[in-house]
């Protein structure tokens, strides 16, 4: 199980994408849990974009696969021009 929160997230997600993926330790993963930022996905894919091999999760029996998600207080919300929380291209 790998686990980053935040900056951290983002690093585990570039080492997942650079270093894991393709390789015989990505075999080994149960699950990428990486909160505070974003994993971008083709619109109606569960791969491709930022991880080229490992899926995003979808039930709590999944494995091999990433959780990411990021949250705002619901009398705080993000400012429009905001990059987190955010992919860089539509879809």
């Amino acid at each position: 199980v790998l686990i980053g929160h935040s900056q951290g997230a983002g690093i585990l997600k570039s080492l997942v994408a650079k270093a894991i993926e393709g390789t015989p330790a990505q075999q080994q993963i149960i699950s990428v849990l990486i909160p505070g930022t974003t994993v971008a996905v083709p619109e109606g894919k569960d791969v491709g974009g930022d991880l080229q091999s490992t899926p995003l999760c979808h039930t709590a029996k999944d494995v091999g696969c990433v959780v990411s998600y990021v949250t705002f207080r619901a009398d705080a919300p993000p400012p429009a021009n905001s990059h987190f929380g955010v992919v860089s291209e539509p879809g």
